[in-house]
């Protein structure tokens, strides 16, 4: 039997997680495997900032659920390989199965893609520029609760990170959640 707080559960099999949505076997993967842990390759990084910006609007679970969809499609997220895709791959990608055929994200992809390999020239890498926006150690709370980062003097940088990501030309659709994990204490790369 489960128990719980309103903040965490501790499921059959023992293992304490936080409360939300991780009754389905695909959020309790990415939750076990990947929420919270930092991130520096910068295809993943790359896949992230695809992930944000399809996922506009949509659930997270049902974007996590179509991930290895967009995976197939987008050449596994490899940005210099997506920066060359031209009309015909768009229509390609289009009729791809489980794709969300939104040719505007997928055009905003491409676009990603080719500011990715600029930033990384800059840079040195696309998680190094992403890095840049991580709040110093003193900065970051020790607890993150359901009213982070309201308040906090972290606040700033998070507004920072999408302000930021937008003025360096990438487009992203919504509000960007933090694609890092910035605020566990040493968390930093």
């Amino acid at each position: 039997m489960p128990t719980s707080s309103p903040e965490t559960i501790t499921l059959a099999d023992g293992k304490t997680r936080c409360a939300f949505q991780i009754q389905d076997p695909v959020f309790r993967a990415y939750h076990d495997r990947e929420f919270g842990r930092p991130v520096a390759d910068d295809r993943r990084v790359f896949e992230k900032i695809c992930i944000e910006t399809f996922g506009a609007g949509l659930s997270f679970l049902q974007m996590l659920k179509r991930r290895e969809a967009f995976r197939a499609a987008f050449d596994n997220f490899e940005f210099a390989v997506i920066a060359e895709y031209d009309a015909d791959m768009v229509d390609h990608i289009m009729q791809a199965p489980g794709m969300l055929r939104n040719r505007r994200k997928i055009a905003a992809v491409l676009h990603n893609a080719r500011r990715a390999l600029e930033l990384r020239e800059e840079y040195g890498s696309l998680a190094a520029f992403l890095w840049s926006f991580e709040p110093a150690p003193d900065d970051r709370p020790a607890v993150i609760t359901e009213e982070y980062p309201a308040g906090q003097p972290h606040a700033a940088e998070c507004a920072g990170h999408g302000e930021g990501a937008q003025a360096a030309g990438l487009e992203v659709g919504g509000a960007v959640r933090p694609l890092r994990r910035a605020a566990e204490p040493g968390g930093g790369q």
